[in-house]
């Protein structure tokens, strides 16, 4: 599962290109296989769909808009059998086709808006004084601020590729700790507490940690004050 709190790689522009001419190649090509009127608006539909996951809402906007070529095209060909009978059925498909796609510009805007929100959340923890850490529930650290990455004398990136027990137990306690970390996460987010490790300056010193579990959207997540 992906999650918020890590840095996300943008898709490469001839990605955002390729992929959705590809999947509407796919689609057509199974228009001319099942020679079926319904396959081009349907599969097109599921392929914005898809588009509305990994692009923004403007990109699937355009999209939806140049789908509409090899979809009335379909509709309207000689070669889908078409006859006055089938106009109000091809309204239908048109409408169909709009009223989902419309939904998918929606779905896209949404996901913006949460990464939008997820980027000030970040923002907020970076500038908070206290050391804090966002971990999931197995245990990989997702998020360290300034405060946290000062004390610990390491960088964001390096310490996003630290699992948690591996940052702040010793051999002789990380099973109980594992099983206490795992606890936390069934607390109904109630704040619990946590005995760590911490190597600060080249020294192990013992902190007792402040631990509160958040949800994000069906994601759940581990604060850590230390």
């Amino acid at each position: 599962m992906s999650s918020p709190f890590r840095q996300k790689t943008p898709i490469p522009l001839r990605l955002r290109i390729a992929l959705p001419l590809l999947l509407e190649v796919a689609v057509l090509t199974a228009e001319i296989v099942t020679h079926e009127m319904r396959v081009t608006p349907s599969l097109t539909l599921i392929v914005v769909a898809v588009l509305s996951l990994v692009l923004s809402r403007k990109e699937v906007a355009i999209w939806a808009t140049i789908f509409l070529i090899p979809i009335i095209w379909s509709l309207t060909s000689p070669l889908s059998g078409q006859t006055p009978e089938k106009e109000p059925v091809i309204a239908l498909r048109l409408i169909t086709y709009a009223i989902g796609s419309g939904m998918a510009v929606a779905i896209s805007s949404f996901k913006e808006y949460w990464e939008n929100q997820f980027v000030n959340l970040l923002k907020i923890f970076d500038h908070i004084p206290v050391p804090l850490l966002v971990s999931d529930i197995d245990g990989a650290i997702l998020f360290a601020n300034r405060a946290a990455c000062k004390i610990l004398q390491t960088s964001l990136p390096e310490i996003t590729s630290t699992m948690y027990f591996s940052l702040f137990s010793d051999q002789t306690n990380r099973g109980r700790q594992i099983e206490h970390y795992l606890s936390v996460f069934a607390s109904a987010n109630e704040i619990e507490t946590l005995d760590l490790l911490v190597h600060s300056d080249g020294k192990p010193e013992r902190r007792s940690a402040r631990c509160f579990p958040v949800k994000i959207g069906t994601a759940s997540y581990l604060i850590t004050q230390f």
